[in-house]
């Protein structure tokens, strides 16, 4: 099995061909510079808690390359995949377009609600009681 590897003047890996799935730490390393944080509008998770995801899906014939991928957290990854969103490159940044230009909006992550209760509670507990009209 032969797989082609285009690589740069200094031998960095610009592209792995379409035999390799997982993004190696080269290419990760080539996207994570220019990206530097969760791609997805208004996420700035860091690229350590970030997956590399392919623009053109692997499946479809998209290639494992700098040019195909892009920073995406765990949540902002899976809900992607889950509800189809479409990135593209725009001027050096990776813009998100919904699926079949539905609503754009992106719901809360699975740990708002714990984290909304929680400062409720703070709230609660430092909540000044009334002082009576006179």
């Amino acid at each position: 099995m032969v797989t082609p590897i285009l690589v740069d003047e200094a031998g960095s890996p610009l592209d792995v061909g379409q035999r390799l799935y997982a993004f190696p730490a080269r290419i990760r390393a080539a996207i994570t510079h220019p990206d530097r944080h969760c791609t997805f509008r208004g996420c700035e998770r860091p690229p350590g808690w970030c997956q590399v995801h392919h623009l053109v899906s692997y499946a479809t014939g998209g290639r494992t390359s700098e040019r195909n991928g892009t920073l995406l957290c765990g949540y902002h990854h899976r809900h992607v995949h889950r509800h189809g969103w479409r990135g593209e490159v725009s001027d050096a940044r990776v813009l998100w377009h919904p699926p079949h230009r539905g609503d754009p909006h992106v719901p809360p992550p699975p740990w708002a609600g714990a984290l909304r209760a929680l400062v409720d509670d703070w709230r609660g507990r430092w909540r000044v009681p009334e002082v009576p009209a006179a």
